[in-house]
C-alpha cells in the first residue's frame, strides 16, 4: 500500500547558487585550459583553427612514410626496426601509409602495420579527447570564425556532452560570410552536422532565417522539422511551439524524447509530461502544455545555446570490490583515479572550486582531493556517511547510515539542519523548494522531508532501494541492488523500469536527452528509455555517481 500527501514548498536560496554558479564556471573553464595547455593548443582562434585543421604531413613527408611502409618488410630485421621506429615517431602524419600497409599481400608488412595502427589509433583517441575542451573554448571565448573547421568535424563528434557543445560551437562562431556554407550542411548525411547547420542559421542570418526555418517545419525527418521547431522559437515562437507539441503526441517514442527535451530547454517546464509513459499520462500533459500555449502571459523563452552550462561530460564514481575511485572523461578514459587514499568510499561529490568530495564509510569522513589526486581538507561526521550533496549555501547534506539521520553540515564541521529517519538513509538530495528526497533502505522507503523534518509524501513497499533521484518531470528515480531500477510518477505509479541483469543497481541517474546510466556490479550500463544498450563501460561495482 502506497500513502502519499501534499508537498510543502520552501523558497531556496538564490544568492548562494549565483556564487556558486560563477564559481563552476571558473574551475570548468580552468579544467579545459590546462587540458588544451597539455596537447599544445593555444586558446585563440589561431590555435583553435590549427588544431581542428592540422596541416597534414608534406610531400616530402608522404614519400617518407611510404618508404618506410615498404621497409616494413624488409629481409633486414634491423631496416624493419628502423622503419618501425621512424614512422611512430612521426605520429599522426604517418597513419595514412601504416592504414594502407596494413592490408599489404606480405605478411610481415601486415602484421607489423597493423601493430602501428594500433598505436597511432591511440595517439588519436587522445588528440580527439581534447575536442570536448576546445568546443566549449570557442564558446567561451566567442571566438569567430571556425564554422568551416566545426562542420568538417561534426560527423566525428560522440557523446551527448561534445554534441551539445559542438551545436552551441558553432552557434557562437558563425558569421554572416558563413550563410551558404550552412545551406549547404543542411542536406548533409550526417545529423549532427545538418542540426548544427539548422540551429546556426538564426545566429547568421538574423530574422532573415525565419522563412527558411518555417520550410522545415514541414521536413519529413522528425530530426529536422523538431530542430528547425527550436531554432524558430525566437523568431516565430507560435508556430514553433506549436510544432514541439505536436511531436510530443507522436507515435515514435524516440521523437517524443526530442520534442519534450527541446520544449524543456526552451520554456523550463514539463507538465509532468514523459514520453514513455501510458498513452492516458501523456495525453493529460500534453492538454496542459496546449493550454499554456494558449495562454497570452507565458514567461520569455530561454535561448539554450546561450543559458544554460556548458556540460562537461564527466563522471565520478565510487567503487567497491575492490573499494576506489575514478573519474572518467566523456570518452570513457580514465582521468584520475584514488584507491590508498580511501578507504570505503560511499558517496561522491564535485565542489564549484574543483574538489573532488568523498564521502568514506571506514574513516566517516568528508576527504577533498584536487585533480591531481592530493588531499586537500578532511572533515569528520558522527557517522557513516552514504550519501552527499553540496548545497548552495556550501554546507554539506549526507544521510548517515546506521545513525539513521539525515544531517547538513557547515565546511567548519557545524551541525546546520539535521532530521531523524524511520529507516536506514542510502541516499538523499536537496530538492529546488527546500525539501530532502530520501531512500531509506531498511524500511523499503523512499521520502519527502520538509524543513521541519517531517514526511510530506512517501512510495512504500519498494524493493530495497540503493538511490533516488528528482526528475525534471516531477517523476522519482529509484534503483535497487536487487537489479532493478523504477521511475514513479508523484501518485506511486510506476511509469518505466529497467530490470534486464542489472546485479547490485546502487546509483542511476538521467542523462540530457532521457537515456539512463546505472552503476552496478559490472560498471556502468546506459540504456534507453526503449530498453536499448547504449554502452557498457566494465568497472568495478559503482556504488555512486557524480555526474558533472
Amino acid at each position: 500500500m502506497r500513502c502519499f500527501t501534499i508537498l510543502i514548498v520552501a523558497m531556496a536560496c538564490f544568492g548562494g547558487a549565483l556564487s556558486a554558479n560563477a564559481q563552476a564556471a571558473e574551475f570548468r573553464e580552468q579544467e579545459d585550459l590546462a587540458e588544451l595547455e597539455a596537447h599544445g593548443i593555444s586558446p585563440d582562434v589561431e590555435g583553435v583553427r590549427a588544431f581542428l585543421e592540422p596541416a597534414g604531413p608534406s610531400d616530402e613527408d608522404v614519400k617518407l612514410a611510404r618508404l618506410w611502409a615498404a621497409q616494413l618488410g624488409s629481409e633486414k630485421f634491423d631496416v624493419r626496426e628502423a622503419a618501425s621506429a621512424k614512422l611512430q615517431a612521426m605520429g599522426l602524419d604517418a597513419l595514412p601509409a601504416v592504414e594502407s600497409a596494413a592490408k599489404s599481400d606480405d605478411a610481415e608488412i601486415r602484421a607489423r602495420a597493423r601493430g602501428l595502427q594500433m598505436r597511432l589509433g591511440k595517439l588519436k583517441e587522445k588528440r580527439d579527447s581534447v575536442l570536448p575542451a576546445v568546443l566549449r573554448t570557442i564558446v567561451r571565448k566567442r571566438l569567430k570564425g571556425l564554422a568551416p573547421q566545426l562542420l568538417k568535424v561534426a560527423p566525428d563528434v560522440n557523446g551527448y556532452a561534445a554534441q551539445e557543445n559542438l551545436r552551441r560551437a558553432l552557434w557562437t562562431t558563425v558569421t554572416t560570410d558563413d550563410v551558404q556554407l550552412l545551406h549547404k550542411a543542411l542536406g548533409d548525411v550526417s545529423p549532427l552536422k545538418c542540426q548544427a547547420a539548422i540551429l546556426a542559421l538564426p545566429a547568421a542570418m538574423g530574422e532573415q532565417a525565419r522563412d527558411k526555418l518555417l520550410s522545415l517545419l514541414g521536413d519529413d525527418d522528425p530530426e529536422i522539422h523538431l530542430t528547425a521547431a527550436q531554432a524558430a522559437a525566437s523568431l516565430a515562437p507560435p508556430e514553433a511551439l506549436s510544432a514541439l507539441i505536436e511531436g510530443l503526441q507522436a507515435e515514435d517514442l524516440p521523437v517524443r524524447m526530442t520534442a519534450i527535451r527541446i520544449l524543456g530547454d526552451l520554456t523550463g517546464q514539463r507538465f509532468g509530461y514523459a514520453a514513455y509513459a501510458s498513452p492516458e499520462r501523456r495525453a493529460a500533459a500534453v492538454d496542459r502544455w496546449k493550454t499554456w500555449l494558449a495562454q497570452d502571459t507565458r514567461d520569455p523563452l530561454r535561448q539554450p545555446l546561450a543559458e544554460t552550462p556548458l556540460p562537461m561530460g564527466r563522471l565520478l564514481l565510487c567503487h567497491s570490490e575492490p573499494f576506489g575511485v575514478t573519474e572518467l572523461d566523456e570518452r570513457g578514459r580514465v582521468v584520475m583515479t584514488l584507491t590508498h587514499q580511501v578507504d570505503a568510499p560511499s558517496a561522491c561529490a564535485i565542489t564549484s572550486e574543483g574538489w573532488r568530495v568523498i564521502g568514506d564509510w571506514g574513516s566517516q569522513a568528508l576527504m577533498a582531493f584536487d585533480r591531481q589526486g592530493r588531499e586537500a581538507w578532511r572533515l569528520s561526521l558522527p557517522g557513516m556517511p552514504n550519501s552527499l550533496e553540496r548545497t548552495a549555501e556550501g554546507d554539506w547534506l549526507t544521510g548517515l547510515f546506521d545513525e539513521m539521520e539525515i544531517r547538513r553540515v557547515s565546511q567548519d564541521g557545524e551541525t546546520v539542519w539535521k532530521a531523524a529517519t524511520e529507516g536506514k538513509p542510502s541516499d538523499a538530495h536537496l530538492l529546488p523548494g527546500g525539501n530532502v528526497l530520501a531512500c531509506l533502505y531498511t524500511t523499503k522507503t523512499v521520502v519527502e522531508i520538509n524543513p521541519e523534518g517531517k514526511v510530506v509524501w512517501r512510495i512504500e513497499d519498494l524493493p530495497p532501494p540503493e538511490s533516488a533521484r528528482r526528475l525534471a518531470n516531477g517523476n522519482t528515480l529509484v534503483s535497487s541492488s536487487l537489479s532493478k531500477v523504477f521511475e514513479y510518477a508523484p501518485d506511486g505509479e510506476i511509469v518505466w523500469s529497467y530490470t534486464n541483469n542489472v546485479p547490485l543497481a546502487y546509483d542511476a541517474m538521467e542523462l540530457p536527452g532521457g537515456n539512463v546510466l546505472i552503476g552496478y556490479r559490472r560498471g556502468l550500463r546506459e540504456v534507453t528509455r526503449a530498453g536499448e544498450t547504449v554502452r557498457e563501460t566494465p568497472l568495478a561495482t559503482v556504488r555512486r555517481i557524480c555526474a558533472y
